[in-house]
């Protein structure tokens, strides 16, 4: 009887191994989409093209990883042949054991790393359940439940799992041909990794856990604009406002200054089309801000084009030469787009104000309805912007300020969600955004926190020596 038992359970995870490859499929298929962005249809026409597609980039994911892992085996084996011959030298057996163990914690400490780097992206999108959701459709206990999602965890990391468990014993063999060494590195191999495995589930865990309560994320910006609409606001184009400004009672003009990575003012973009909101994208024309296949698409769902000129500070203060550059990339924007209306972009490095070649030029000679700081009232309106990567930017930001008699100390999104809960908001706002700023990526989310904080301080620094608290002559 307890034969047939153990035979029964033994069937039943055997069936529930064979659901887990179903879940992992399609954790693997949303892993890639998200890291392809705007290169999704990319993926899935290649799909379409090849069924097999997927599995063959799955296969080839796992060898690469495996290789590089028992590349890795190399260290330890070169230090050991190293020690051994020092040994054989005359060098102190404490010292051999002591340069020993240093050399081999920098190799599980290497492995671990690149087990981090290469996984935590999976395991953290795997620990956020989203693509799991049918299997609570199933006729499963929460037992079996969870037993799928252990095997689906497995299916992830089997390459390494049996590259970490056979790499450096295999390599201990051959290199010492002693069974004990080669036991020994058995035991070490199974004990790092269950440890390493151990840190990739928490760590990835604990990474999904900060990204969905996190500001700057997409998530967090669906929310925001879903409690503007929700609060009745009408959210539109700086183009539409200056057509309807007295239409609505309650106005947000939602802009986005695309500075750098356009492929995720895209992705706002189809968020945005999906709930058949149409807002105003304005385009350096730069190397960082121009991609003109973006643009195209942007335009097509609806949005407005503008130019985010910066054309003086190019020019180095060259106002003839400004004008003729502002002209020419305003034709080259015109080719997607209308274009009729523009915003400076800071240039916090440079020391020209872009705004001030409208002090001998006038922009309406080049068909341009609307500049934003010279043709709205900011004594009524509020403005919002996400200089600086925080909502009280106005502190670091050297150019981006606005003179307004509407105050407010937000700071965050989230704030800014519950003074509009509270209806603690005027009916008329502005809100400016930075799309590199908004990801649901990881690593982009953690390097624009890093790289923006960093911007932050040279800024301050730069304001605080031009406003005379620092003297440049006592800081040199």
């Amino acid at each position: 009887m307890k034969k047939q038992k153990l035979k029964v359970i033994e069937m039943k995870n055997k069936q529930l191994y064979k659901i887990s490859k179903f879940a992992y499929k399609e954790a693997f298929l949303e892993s890639q989409l998200e890291m392809a962005g705007v290169n999704q249809a990319q993926i899935l026409e290649k799909m379409e093209k090849n069924a097999k597609y997927m599995r063959n980039q799955d296969i080839a994911l796992k060898i690469v990883v495996a290789i590089y892992l028992a590349a890795m085996v190399i260290l330890p084996v070169q230090v050991f042949n190293l020690l051994n011959d020092a040994i054989g030298n005359g060098i102190p057996v404490q010292w051999a054991i002591f340069a020993g163990g240093i050399s081999f914690s920098i190799f599980f400490t290497i492995q671990l790393l690149f087990l981090l780097t290469f996984g935590v992206y999976i395991s953290s999108g795997f620990f956020s359940g989203e693509e799991f959701k049918w299997l609570s459709t199933l006729p499963l206990s929460k037992k079996e439940l969870h037993k799928v999602t252990l095997f689906t965890f497995f299916r992830t990391i089997d390459a390494q799992f049996f590259t970490l468990v056979l790499g450096f014993p295999i390599a201990t063999f051959f290199t010492t041909k002693n069974i004990l060494l080669t036991f020994i590195a058995i035991i070490v191999s199974l004990l790092n990794m269950v440890f390493s495995f151990g840190i990739l589930a928490v760590f990835g865990e604990k990474l999904n856990r900060i990204m969905k309560n996190s500001d700057f994320t997409l998530t967090t910006y669906k929310r925001f604009f879903e409690k503007i609409m929700e609060k009745e606001y009408k959210i539109m184009t700086f183009q539409e406002y200056l057509k309807n400004c007295n239409s609505y009672r309650k106005i947000v003009i939602m802009r986005k200054d695309i500075d750098k990575r356009p492929s995720n003012a895209l992705d706002i973009a189809k968020i945005e089309s999906e709930y058949g909101i149409r807002t105003s994208y304005y385009f350096r024309v730069s190397d960082k801000g121009n991609d003109e296949e973006i643009i195209k698409e942007i335009a097509s769902l609806g949005h407005e084009i503008g130019y985010h000129y910066e054309d003086l500070a190019q020019t180095k203060g060259d106002f003839n030469k400004a004008i003729k550059r502002f002209e020419k990339n305003l034709d080259y924007l015109k080719q997607f787009y209308p274009v009729n209306t523009i915003c400076m972009h800071g240039s916090p490095l440079s020391k020209w104000d872009n705004k001030a070649i409208w002090t001998k030029f006038n922009y309406h000679d080049y068909g341009i309805v609307g500049d934003f700081l010279f043709d709205l009232d900011f004594n009524q309106i509020l403005y919002l912007t996400d200089t600086g990567r925080r909502w009280d930017g106005y502190k670091v930001s050297i150019r981006d300020k606005i003179k307004q008699n509407i105050k407010h100390n937000l700071k965050t999104t989230f704030g800014i969600i519950d003074a509009l809960e509270k209806n603690n908001l005027p009916d008329k706002i502005v809100i400016t955004t930075h799309p590199q700023r908004w990801s649901d990526n990881i690593f982009l989310w953690y390097k624009e926190l890093i790289s923006q904080n960093i911007k932050n301080m040279i800024k301050k620094s730069f304001f605080m020596v031009r406003k005379g608290y620092f003297p440049l002559s006592q800081i040199l």
